[in-house]
């Protein structure tokens, strides 16, 4: 992987390399590496992160606005259009969390599973409720737990439905990067194209890119697929990788910078619902 100079970064952005170091002191927006001489060293990402600050400014936003928009998750969408009876049924699984039902979590997921889909029921229960988990119940020990357990039966779930529901379709690989620790959002995205047929691999959670590497090469996947719930300082495709002829890359989820394409054109970006993930990776790699 190939790194920047403060002097290049400008060049590449377009934002001089004084306003660069005073988005870095004030705001954090970029993270670069050092060299033993004590140089700044940016990757791509730090390269996407300043294209998409630089455009917000553009639009109008203070930077201090548009930094947090670049370095915090984004918020996934609040999904208003659920039928009485889902709604229903996410009522059943707080209520079981509320419990520590693991049995109680499992039924209302299998319930809405076969009234509209494993995909849509990500969409319209699973991820709603994850936020609403995460966003009011920081903080006490006995809350935490109960978003724990949650995350930790869906996993338990959609493993069960990745294997009962994979076909004999073209192979997707599923990983998150080295030090992610959040691998929900890769396997709900397995379990997506799953439910279409397809063959997914589960690598999972913090994934040495030495080791995604070698096992692409290995299978040579129709898909490799990148989850990032958090803004990882370690690359999600590294720039330059060759992946093998065949393989699509498509990386998602609140971590990804939205501006990621425009600096590693070999990569597609997927930031719409689970449901929609099997389309567009359809019309990526010409399969529709």
């Amino acid at each position: 992987m190939r790194y920047l100079s403060i002097g290049e970064l400008a060049e590449r952005t377009g934002v001089p390399s004084d306003t660069l170091r005073a988005w870095e002191r004030r705001y954090g927006l970029v993270r670069p590496q050092r060299t033993p001489g004590g140089h700044r060293r940016y990757d791509e990402h730090d390269v996407a992160r300043v294209v998409h600050a630089r455009r917000l400014t553009e639009q109008g936003l203070p930077i201090s606005v548009a930094a947090r928009r670049v370095t915090e998750p984004a918020e996934p969408q609040r999904l208003t259009d659920v039928p009485g009876p889902l709604r229903r049924l996410r009522q059943a699984v707080r209520q079981a969390t509320e419990r520590l039902d693991a049995d109680g979590i499992h039924a209302p997921l299998r319930r809405a599973r076969d009234q509209v889909g494993l995909a849509r029921t990500l969409d319209v229960l699973a991820v709603p409720l994850l936020w609403e988990l995460g966003d009011h119940w920081r903080g006490s020990p006995r809350k935490i737990a109960r978003e724990h357990l949650t995350s930790t039966m869906l996993r338990s779930f959609l493993i069960e439905e990745i294997r009962g529901a994979a076909g004999r379709g073209p192979v997707c690989i599923a990983a998150c990067p080295d030090r992610e620790q959040h691998e929900l959002g890769a396997i709900m995205a397995a379990a997506a194209m799953a439910e279409t047929g397809w063959r997914p691999l589960v690598l999972g959670a913090s994934t040495p890119w030495a080791t995604i590497d070698t096992v692409v090469a290995e299978i040579e996947p129709t898909v490799l697929f990148i989850g990032a719930t958090m803004i990882t300082r370690g690359p999600l495709v590294p720039a330059g990788w060759d992946p093998p002829t065949g393989t699509l890359v498509v990386v998602g989820g609140p971590g990804v910078p939205s501006s990621l394409a425009e600096v590693l054109p070999t990569v597609r970006v997927h930031q719409d619902s689970y449901s929609r993930l099997p389309s567009a990776i359809a019309q990526w790699t010409d399969r529709a």
